[in-house]
């Protein structure tokens, strides 16, 4: 029980951001205009500290346990951007009770972006003092950058006679 709680400390912190607005307008009679916007941040911090845990034998000598036989800290940060846009308008007009007409056209686009950096160093000077700073061994860094995007557009067209679709 002692080597765990000892063994080291996480610490973690998300921020989630979600912004959605939707709309319809109508701007003339069998004519619609719809659109869906989404847009989404994701920040994430994490920082492990690891501790050298010492196992005090009977003998009254003490070693370290063979898992743990250095200390590190690792901090790593996230970001991920997301935008999504969903409009779409469509048209309907009717003729002498059986003519039916529609026109339906729209477009979807989505964008994300993610970045992370993580830092490892290893031998902290001191083990209560949890810092990059703090310790003397090799810093290494990892850096991932990422973003991809899409996008579309549809039309179509329907007719109708009295209802029924030839």
């Amino acid at each position: 029980p002692v080597g765990i709680e000892k063994g080291g400390i996480n610490n973690s912190e998300i921020t989630n951001n979600v912004q959605i607005l939707t709309t319809e307008l109508r701007p003339l009679k069998g004519w619609k205009i719809n659109s869906i916007i989404n847009y989404q941040t994701i920040g994430e911090y994490d920082k492990d500290t690891k501790n050298i845990i010492y196992q005090h034998m009977v003998d009254q000598s003490v070693r370290v346990m063979p898992a743990k036989s250095n200390n590190s800290i690792i901090e790593r940060y996230f970001n991920d951007y997301y935008w999504t846009t969903n409009t779409y308008t469509s048209y309907e007009i009717h003729l002498n009770e059986k003519h039916n007409f529609m026109l339906l056209a729209g477009m979807q686009f989505e964008y994300n972006k993610d970045r992370s950096l993580a830092n490892l160093r290893n031998d902290l000077i001191v083990q209560e003092i949890s810092a990059l700073s703090g310790a003397t061994g090799e810093l290494s860094l990892k850096e991932i950058l990422s973003q991809w995007a899409t996008e579309g557009y549809f039309i179509r067209f329907t007719y109708n006679f009295k209802e029924k679709y030839l």
